[in-house]
């Protein structure tokens, strides 16, 4: 008898130590795990805004005989109109959206944004024509608005850290504008096309508006800080191609000795960024 009871005592105990051991096993599996807020893919839209900036040349050259006493090639004595350095700066704000696709941690997507700019330079290059008038070319410029439409490439860092590449097409409205002033009287000693008479009176002038296309490349970071929404901040670089635009002579002595200079430059821009994005 007691070997039966000594028996039934060690297969409770035996029972009861399993059953325990059954529900610590379940209780651990089933604690709960850490739920990224969002698993990126999917739509979303959003505002941002930055600051951009720009600093190169502007060439200007001359378009005919008649403009080409104010260079070296004249053989006046005049210097040359050197480059013009523009450093352009400026915000900038605007809307985007776009759509992702997650693949393990592969984030591919394409975003599109419009953005407003105030991004503005001038630039004052002097020179000296006939070897005693000193003269001065400005320049300014300005871009009003532009857009992307870009590819992302990206790697999901953490759950909630989603860091990216981004390039594509780019495209924006720039306006420019120059003119060309003597601080005396042009043509003493030699003989030129152009009254320019009037000391401090615009001798050339010209200026040109429109929209230009080319491409941006940039990299950044998203952070997706609560439920559906994130934080982002990103850098690109945006180049709108080559433009050329004449300055035209303002007083010719008659209509057939009209005369003008080229400006050209390359249009392109470094901004920064920081948006909120929501993720439907």
């Amino acid at each position: 008898m007691k070997t039966l009871l000594i028996a039934a005592a060690v297969a409770g105990l035996a029972a009861t130590g399993a059953q325990a051991a059954d529900i610590a096993a379940r209780t651990y599996t089933k604690a709960p795990a850490t739920v990224p807020y969002s698993n990126w893919t999917g739509f979303y839209a959003g505002v941002s805004g930055g600051y951009g900036g720009s600093d190169r040349d502007s060439v200007v050259s001359p378009n005919d005989a008649s403009s080409i006493i104010l260079f070296p090639a004249g053989g006046v004595g005049s210097t040359a109109l050197g480059p013009s350095r523009l450093n352009a700066s400026g915000g900038f704000g605007g809307l985007q959206a776009g759509y992702n696709w997650r693949f393990s941690r592969l984030v591919l997507g394409i975003e599109t944004d419009i953005n407003f700019a105030d991004i503005k330079s001038n630039a004052n290059t002097s020179n000296v024509v006939g070897g005693a008038v000193p003269s001065t070319l400005n320049s300014s410029e300005s871009l009003k608005w532009f857009g992307t439409v870009r590819g992302r490439v990206g790697f999901v860092a953490a759950n909630d850290f989603l860091l990216f590449a981004t390039g594509g097409l780019a495209y924006g409205r720039v306006d420019q504008a120059a003119t060309y002033t003597p601080f005396g009287t042009i043509g003493v000693g030699f003989t030129h096309p152009f009254q320019c008479s009037t000391p401090a009176v615009a001798c050339f002038a010209g200026n040109n508006s429109k929209t230009d296309v080319g491409y941006t490349v940039g990299a950044g970071g998203e952070w997706m800080f609560w439920k559906n929404v994130s934080l982002k901040a990103e850098y690109s670089y945006i180049n709108l191609g080559k433009t050329s635009y004449n300055i035209n002579a303002t007083e010719p002595f008659s209509p057939a000795a009209v005369s003008s200079m080229a400006l050209a430059t390359t249009l392109d821009y470094h901004v920064v960024r920081a948006g909120l994005n929501w993720h439907f």
